[in-house]
């Protein structure tokens, strides 16, 4: 056994949201001759998944060496080959040999069926990027060709931070564990030594700046925390001073303030950014540039690098009613309008997406309404209105706020799936409406269907 997934081709994403051909769960089991590394089982020996290890080195390479007998190579038509990841990280991977004729794919552990996307699509020399903050991370090579058998080359790049060009680059509200360097340790740390992070922000479709922040968390609670710094540089290309050395544009110099992580009662630098504009269309790439001062320089010290926002996607799923609206004996005729970064409007509904015909129990995907998808930084505010009827939000209704740039470093992961609720009483019993809608939330943007077209509340458009 090569791969077993889930069959998501059994199933395509439409403007109504995820249609499922069938009503039965469909699984592909991929089947082959035993070959080298032909397997993601991690005990399966030779046949296992081939540990990628960085000792003292940034750059990692299979089948490069021209031996014949180098098990780097697709054995069987339709064989594949696996790889594992087991250190956070950022880095770049890229096909050597024979690129024309093989590809590969990134697991994250907890779901072998959905292969992850790169790093905002970037990509450079040393191949296509990728944050893997929480390892390990299986990687599937195979031809998709399923005829061609023969010896390939791949190539991974593990990120230092060294440089602009090599900047470790973060998920948005995810923990990247980072190590400072200790004696006899690559990078050699002198006072000019910069650790070169970079993340992408934007404004909210409601047009607001969110609060961003970059967050150096210890593993101590007793750091003197006035000896770490940070700049924030932008994407501009560098002048160049009288000796020939790059200058780069500093928008903002931040000593931090320090606060406390209350989970792991850790010591955490928190440098607040200034508000940052996106690009023309879309995130825009910002670095950050960390050092420490000579006194604390050449020891080891574990920390972990968080890129903080509000900046808070949404994309609404499903509506289901639950208990349609017992006045009227026909269809509800429900239309829509999501305010962000805004304040409820119950007096009018326009423009609204409407009218939708919803009875008991009955559900309507949604995700593919582009006016009820967006980003804000404090707030949404989903309404509804029955045949121009507001339909008030249940007690609690739901968590409408934005993500705190706290979240990461609590440990909070992303997207995340949540429901908001409309009713008119405690008790679904005794309600006269009841309505439930499952939407998701993501520190990132959800990726096109085109790129991701089995991720739940990915964009069609």
């Amino acid at each position: 056994m090569q791969h077993i997934a889930i069959a998501w081709e059994l199933g395509e994403q439409t403007l109504e949201g995820w249609m499922d051909y069938s009503d039965h769960l469909g699984v592909r089991a991929d089947v082959n001759a035993k070959a080298p590394r032909c397997s993601p089982n991690d005990q399966a020996g030779p046949f296992g998944p081939q540990p990628v290890v960085f000792t003292n080195a940034q750059d990692v390479a299979f089948g490069t060496t021209g031996n014949p007998n180098d098990p780097t190579r697709i054995t069987f038509p339709g064989s594949m080959q696996w790889y594992r990841i087991d250190e956070p990280g950022s880095y770049e991977i890229r096909i050597g040999t024979n690129d024309a004729n093989v590809d590969y794919e990134v697991y994250e552990h907890t779901d072998l069926s959905r292969p992850i996307w790169n790093f905002h699509k970037e990509s450079n020399d040393w191949g296509d990027v990728y944050s893997l903050p929480d390892p390990p991370y299986y990687i599937r090579v195979f031809a998709p060709g399923r005829t061609w058998a023969d010896a390939y080359s791949i190539h991974f790049h593990k990120n230092l931070g060294l440089s602009k060009t090599d900047a470790i680059a973060l998920t948005a509200n995810a923990r990247m564990p980072y190590t400072w360097p200790g004696p006899n340790t690559v990078p050699v740390e002198n006072p000019q030594t910069r650790i070169w992070f970079k993340f992408y922000t934007d404004v909210a479709s409601s047009g607001a700046h969110p609060e961003t922040s970059v967050l150096q968390e210890f593993d101590s609670s007793y750091v003197n925390l006035a000896r770490y710094h940070m700049d924030l540089v932008t994407d501009d290309p560098p002048t160049l001073d009288p000796n020939n050395v790059p200058v780069y544009k500093v928008i903002a110099t931040d000593g931090g303030s320090t606060i406390t992580n209350p989970n792991t009662n850790h010591d955490v630098m928190d440098f607040e950014t200034p508000p940052l504009d996106g690009g023309p269309t879309g995130p825009q790439v910002y670095y950050a540039r960390l050092w420490r001062d000579p006194a604390v320089q050449g020891s080891t010290e574990k920390a972990w690098v968080t890129f903080g926002t509000t900046l808070t996607y949404f994309r609404p799923l499903r509506l289901t009613a639950q208990d349609a609206w017992d006045d009227d004996p026909e269809d509800d005729q429900l239309d829509l309008l999501f305010a962000f970064d805004g304040l409820p409007g119950d007096a009018a509904c326009g423009p609204c997406v409407g009218p939708l015909e919803f009875d008991s129990e009955q559900i309507h995907p949604l995700s593919g309404y582009y006016e009820l998808s967006g980003s804000y930084t404090k707030n949404f505010v989903p309404q509804i209105w029955e045949e121009g009827d507001y339909m008030a939000p249940g007690t609690g209704g739901g968590d409408n706020t934005a993500l705190s740039h706290m979240f990461g470093m609590l440990g909070n992961e992303y997207p995340q799936q949540r429901e908001y609720l409309w009713a008119d009483d405690y008790n679904i019993d005794d309600a006269d409406y009841w309505y439930e809608m499952v939407y998701m939330v993501s520190a990132e943007e959800f990726p096109k269907c085109a790129d991701a077209p089995a991720v739940e509340g990915c964009i069609p458009w």
